[in-house]
């Protein structure tokens, strides 16, 4: 039974709240240089960032590869806002005629939006099932469109007709929680790593500290340092000792994590020397999973995070890191595609 009053209210707040399409242009023509072997471009990219940093003064870019993520990050961001928007568009027309004229295609997005769901069809995959009723989840898209378009608006997006995919600026921080697939943008600055050192991939970790605000100056975070702060992350099951930076028992069932300073690193060369080894390099690490919300559905990526306790035990009592927690009471519901009142 469609309720048609609670409807309508709920397609005026869609239609009213929801962002515009951000400004990015459109991929064209595949030029001639777009069709060279790709390693030329990859050439290409490293020269330009190795130039960059090795200057004094120079305009700074960001890698090919992080600028590829955030290219299709908007893409992602746009083609899903076109598609809510045309089918409020098509659903508005078909209100008109009453309940008889709503497509099959549509009913679960109407028996949604009547109960303050957000459709299963209006979420990216990895992010279902969706902790957020319709009007907190129109906020939040708002948000992740803020975050996007200032990026776009700042050059750090390349032009899609651009070769090799560089956006100028640098970006230094970056709410995760924003974004469709984060573990992409933390697995661009080990690629990065890898290529400038002339190694693998599987050779370069992750590692991550509080971030600057949260550090003294006399810390050893040396402002050279490449890398990102991240932020939005709340840790479940465990907590961190922000003077020792490392797990500890929790002292709540969920609490927000201080920003996070992540950095691509080969840990052999990180490896202290013996007179300068103290007892934070003497604790294990755990690989904490990242997870999309406190439904656990996908597991984005993971952060190392020295423990007071052997990592098994951490393995144990579930410890991870959820990046949305939004009404946390109701986030592990799943809630099917052919859901009705």
């Amino acid at each position: 039974m469609i309720n048609m009053p609670r409807l309508r209210v709920a397609m005026d707040l869609c239609i009213e709240q929801l962002p515009t399409l951000l400004k990015i242009e459109q991929d064209g023509a595949v030029s001639v240089t777009q069709l060279l072997p790709r390693v030329l471009s990859q050439l290409r990219a490293l020269s330009v960032y190795s130039k960059t940093c090795s200057s004094v003064g120079a305009e700074e870019r960001i890698s090919e590869s992080m600028g590829y993520v955030l290219q299709k990050e908007c893409q992602w961001f746009n083609c899903l806002l076109y598609y809510i928007r045309h089918s409020l568009q098509v659903l508005e027309h078909c209100v008109l005629g009453g309940s008889p004229a709503i497509p099959p295609s549509l009913e679960s997005v109407v028996d949604s939006l009547q109960c303050n769901i957000v459709p299963t069809d209006w979420l990216h995959p990895d992010s279902q099932p969706s902790p957020h009723i319709l009007t907190s989840w129109l906020k939040d898209f708002s948000r992740r469109h803020k975050q996007l378009s200032d990026w776009v608006r700042r050059g750090i997006v390349p032009n899609p007709n651009s070769e090799p995919l560089i956006g100028r600026g640098q970006l230094t921080s970056v709410w995760l929680g924003g974004l469709a697939n984060p573990g992409a943008l933390m697995t661009s600055p080990r690629h990065e790593k890898a290529a400038m050192a002339g190694c693998s991939v599987g050779e370069v970790e992750l590692r991550c500290s509080l971030a600057k605000s949260y550090l003294s100056r006399d810390d050893n975070v040396s402002d050279s340092e490449q890398g990102l702060v991240i932020s939005g992350l709340y840790l479940e099951g465990a907590s961190m000792d922000l003077d020792k930076e490392y797990l500890v028992e929790p002292t709540s069932a969920i609490s927000q994590l201080p920003d996070l300073f992540v950095s691509a690193v080969i840990p052999e060369e990180e490896e202290p020397r013996p007179e300068d080894r103290n007892e934070a390099d003497d604790l294990e690490v755990y690989r904490c999973p990242v997870f999309m919300n406190r439904a656990r559905q996908f597991c984005s990526f993971t952060l190392p995070m020295k423990c007071s306790k052997t990592a098994e035990h951490w393995v144990l009592a579930g410890v991870a890191i959820v990046l949305d927690i939004r009404d946390a009471s109701n986030s592990w519901k799943l809630v099917p595609s052919n859901f009705k009142q």
